[in-house]
């Protein structure tokens, strides 16, 4: 049995793949031609419930292909849909097995769909084969319902289709119903998919798909490469996938093509120090061909191509040619790179160095360095990603636009203009399982509504928004549907500042005093409660000092911080700190989204020490994202806090240091 190969393209040399054995060639894949550098453009019209309207060209490329098993896995782009610019939002794969086709969006593991041979995953089943009449598939839970309609598919028609494409006979018109809309494909043996339409019944939600060109290019007896997903490097935050099969180039992190002498792509990083520029990230001796700003994620980068040289010195001979792209992250400069001896090499490297930059994108925290400040006239402001550009559309109604010359590329969007009519229950009423999260910024309260949009209101879409109470208005901040999925939207409203002037007034307990320990027992002396101390702290962190303060309302505090002295407390250590107050507040749900001064995103109720409590994240910049744990005992109410160094929470894993918190909190006793 002959082992799949790897390529890049057909000017890059062939390995195999480590451990892999090739899978029988799916059937459907005679009339689907799924194959490398197959590409569908498509004329796409979009009419959607945030009425806007847009009609542009949609390139799908296949760029990549494994085997798995009995499986064929393809992984799809889509390029120059207003929506899908961010990498998991435009990737996708289609899972070949046997008769049928699966296709994957980019959040989810192809894997997942591999391992189960497709069972329980009917209704991600677009296409089997043959085709008939009246055939159906989908989930067997759907398929056994006596209407025999919502959430499978049907062939209801065997008839030409003409596109600008041209005319397509003896294609299958396959329709897909959910309750408040259905979805109408046209399927073509030996093209595939001709035409889409999407209806919405009750709101404008409209897309028509029609096929304009179609290259089929590549072989589907050649899939193209296999990955090494998520793989960290070294001591840094950087995550991103790797070409699987590759050599290591020592101890560098760079990873050379077998048989391709010269072509390699790799990874260096430098501190961004004051006065540091990303040209100092190049090689040496090297001219520049092209620099151009570049968009990854939601941050902005640098992309160089360079001529590299064997000295400076005149006559020099070239011995490569590179690609660099500079991410910049909060303290790091990351330079993603590829490198070949000749231009023809380079391009053939070009698909593989965008994907590692694509999945670099998907995993790196939120860096705000580079962002922008949006200061209203009514008085307020908040940071967003420099990327986007804020836009007027109206008076008291701002836009901010991913593309300037696309006046439909709307990521977020921010409504000063009134109170809106609707309450806080017949806003959650459209959505499915919403999650609410309460909170204080500058004195103003508010909420944020996450989740899938219901029936009559543009089902299935996910959406965010806002809802801020600013004086005698309400402040309203949504993102649109699909850049939902990755816009860092929590962080950009912690960043929002009211002026006081504006903003509701809120009490709180006003501190009367405060000491300072250095011993323990010196701080339990000066409490008037005894206190508990956790006898597993993670790092073996020494204890560092105490607090005691009094505060107006007759409550007091204690304050343990774990930490490794150091002239300044800052991200770039690991903090635990323990506070205890003997108060007659309760723990709730409404208390933990209440407290001053601190965002408490994603809560979530856990049982810790027989008590009902609530863990938390709260974004920053200079000091990094916190976890935090909160829950009341007896008279005291408890809050383990891990700051600074730690795994970084946020909205990708809000909840990845809670363990680690409940571990604390178990093993408080008293001294």
């Amino acid at each position: 049995m002959v082992e799949p190969e790897l390529m890049a393209t057909a000017t890059v040399a062939c390995i195999p793949l480590a451990g892999a054995t090739s899978a029988a060639r799916p059937a459907i894949l005679d009339v689907f031609p799924l194959s490398v550098g197959a590409t569908w453009i498509y004329s796409v019209t979009l009419d959607d419930v945030v009425e806007f309207h847009w009609t542009g060209l949609v390139t799908e490329t296949i760029t990549a292909g494994k085997t798995q098993g009995a499986a064929w896995i393809f992984q799809s782009d889509l390029q120059g849909h207003p929506f899908r610019s961010q990498p998991m939002d435009r990737l996708q794969s289609y899972v070949a097995l046997d008769h049928r086709v699966y296709k994957v969006p980019g959040d989810r593991d192809p894997m997942e769909f591999v391992a189960t041979e497709g069972q329980s995953f009917g209704v991600s089943q677009i296409l089997t084969w043959p085709l008939g009449v009246g055939q159906k598939w989908g989930p067997a839970e759907f398929l056994a319902r006596d209407d025999g309609r919502y959430y499978i598919w049907r062939v209801e028609a065997k008839e030409s289709m003409l596109t600008p494409n041209g005319k397509f006979d003896d294609c299958y018109r396959l329709a897909f119903d959910w309750t408040d809309s259905r979805q109408l494909a046209w399927f073509c043996p030996g093209t595939g998919f001709v035409r889409w339409e999407t209806h919405h019944r009750g709101s404008r939600h409209d897309e028509v798909w029609e096929l304009n060109e179609f290259h089929k290019q590549g072989s589907t007896s050649a899939p193209v490469i296999n990955w090494q997903p998520r793989i960290r490097i070294a001591d840094t935050e950087l995550v991103l996938d790797l070409p699987a099969g590759w050599a290591r180039q020592g101890t560098d992190w760079a990873w050379a093509l077998l048989d391709a002498p010269g072509q390699l792509v790799g990874v260096n990083w430098n501190e961004r120090e004051p006065g540091w520029e990303p040209t100092a990230t190049l090689p040496n001796h090297a001219v520049m061909l092209d620099a151009r700003p570049v968009q990854v994620g939601w941050s902005k980068a640098m992309s160089y191509t360079v001529q590299v040289f064997d000295s400076a010195a005149q006559g020099g001979q070239p011995i490569a040619v590179e690609t660099h792209i500079i991410i910049l992250a909060e303290k790091r400069a990351y330079d993603i790179y590829a490198s070949a001896r000749t231009a023809d090499g380079l391009a053939a490297l070009t698909p593989i160095l965008k994907h590692m930059v694509d999945s670099a994108a998907a995993y790196l925290p939120v860096s705000m360095s580079d962002w922008e400040t949006f200061v209203s006239p009514k008085g307020y402001s908040l940071k967003y990603p420099a990327v986007l550009e804020p836009q007027k559309r109206q008076e008291g109604l701002y836009v901010f636009l991913q593309d300037t010359q696309n006046p439909q590329s709307v990521v977020f969007s921010i409504d000063e203009r009134g109170t809106p009519t609707k309450t806080r229950d017949e806003i959650k009423a459209g959505f499915v399982h919403p999650t609410v999260t309460d909170f204080i910024i500058s004195g103003s309260e508010g909420f944020m509504i996450e989740g899938t949009l219901g029936p009559g209101y543009g089902e299935g879409l996910f959406v965010r928004s806002a809802y801020i109470a600013v004086k005698d208005y309400k402040l309203v901040i949504s993102c649109s549907p699909v850049p939902c999925l990755t816009l860092p939207f929590g962080t950009i409203i912690s960043t929002l500042t009211v002026q006081p002037a504006l903003s509701k007034p809120a009490t709180y307990p006003r501190p009367l005093r405060s000491f300072e320990f250095a011993k323990l027992s010196d701080a339990q002396n000066a409490a008037t409660f005894p206190f508990l101390t956790p006898t597993f702290v993670p790092g073996h962190l020494p204890f560092y000092k105490a607090w005691v303060s009094d505060y107006d309302d007759g409550s007091q505090s204690i304050r343990i911080l774990y930490t490794v002295p150091s002239d300044k407390l800052d991200a770039n250590q690991k903090m635990v700190d323990v506070q205890l107050t003997k108060t007659d507040a309760s723990v709730t749900l409404d208390f933990v989204t209440h407290q001053f001064k601190v965002i408490a995103l994603d809560v979530r109720d856990v049982r810790v020490r027989g008590q009902t409590g609530y863990t938390y994240w709260s974004p920053a910049v200079a000091a990094g994202n916190s976890a935090a744990l909160m829950w009341r005992e007896g008279q005291l109410n408890i809050k383990v806090t891990l700051l600074g160094a730690w795994p970084q929470p946020d909205e990708s894993n809000p909840h990845r240091l809670d363990d680690l918190l409940l571990e604390i909190a178990e093993s408080l006793r008293a001294p």
